[in-house]
């Protein structure tokens, strides 16, 4: 509501046990100008479903998706919208994030690592992007995005069986093999929070993203390059989170991989085979 350009409606999906949103809610939207429709799943739909019942449901020629912990800036939908028109041929526009604590505190470092490290720079400012290498590279966000709903409708986001944890990142890789044109604006957009309840905390996105990447048949070198080098980062993270789901048999694939081997000898490859051949792991004097 403190959005710099507000938008159309806001719908929110409460897949939570109790009333307490709900009845917060109730009272929140009687003084606010801007229409809220409030969804409360009973039984909970998860994440997967119900995002998907969520941008189903969207009128509007964009949406823009937000998870319940993040938050945006108040800059956040002008600066997207400024960018989906001044390049109307665009299907996706997104931006930098913020990360912050459970309390929203920035971590400044933090944020400056996080942005480089998903290739969010100037030097990809006005560019068009190759979807796949937005795709494989995780520089869309996960949310906070602004999208063209007639595509987020067709790509569609409910596949937690195929995607586990990967969900979102498996939403963008759908979105690159539809060939989405994304545009990237180098300003912060949004704040994403770590806690100790959040998925990139306690789940297996690393995994569950290397065995997508892994499956794809991608034509063409450079396309090729880009699925090696993706498959070789996520590796030894992929290792630990099979042993988390009790999948030692994946996570001894996984080591002995062309995409791991060579990280066998170093510091880090030894902890993970102590893990994969003894399930545990030990101080190495």
């Amino acid at each position: 509501m403190k959005q710099t350009v507000l938008p159309n409606k806001i719908i929110i999906g409460d897949d939570s046990p109790n009333d307490e949103t709900e009845e917060w809610i109730k009272i929140f939207k009687q003084k606010q100008t801007v229409e809220i429709e409030y969804i409360h799943n009973r039984p909970s739909l998860k994440q997967a479903a119900n995002v998907e019942m969520l941008m189903q449901r969207v009128e509007t020629d964009y949406l823009l998706l937000l998870h319940d912990d993040d938050y945006l800036l108040q800059n956040a939908l002008e600066d997207l919208l400024q960018l989906m028109f001044e390049n109307p041929e665009i299907d996706v526009a997104f931006g930098k994030q913020y990360i912050v604590d459970q309390n929203g505190v920035i971590n400044e470092k933090g944020s400056v690592f996080l942005n480089q490290s998903y290739l969010r720079s100037s030097s990809y400012e006005n560019k068009i992007l190759n979807p796949l290498h937005v795709a494989l590279n995780q520089q869309l966000p996960s949310n906070s995005f602004l999208l063209r709903t007639s595509l987020a409708k067709e790509v569609h986001y409910d596949f937690e069986v195929e995607a586990g944890d990967a969900i979102d990142f498996m939403f963008c890789l759908n979105l690159a093999k539809a060939n989405a044109r994304f545009r990237y604006a180098d300003k912060f957009i949004s704040a994403y929070r770590h806690s100790a309840n959040s998925v990139s905390t306690n789940g297996t996105v690393a995994y569950d993203a290397y065995k997508l990447v892994e499956q794809l048949s991608i034509p063409g070198i450079d396309n090729q390059q880009l699925q090696k080098e993706f498959l070789c980062k996520k590796a030894p993270g992929a290792v630990v989170e099979a042993l988390k789901k009790k999948n030692r048999k994946d996570a001894l694939r996984i080591y002995f991989s062309e995409y791991h081997r060579n990280k066998i000898l170093t510091f880090g490859g030894i902890k993970r085979g102590i893990m994969v051949l003894f399930g545990k792991s030990f101080l190495l004097l």
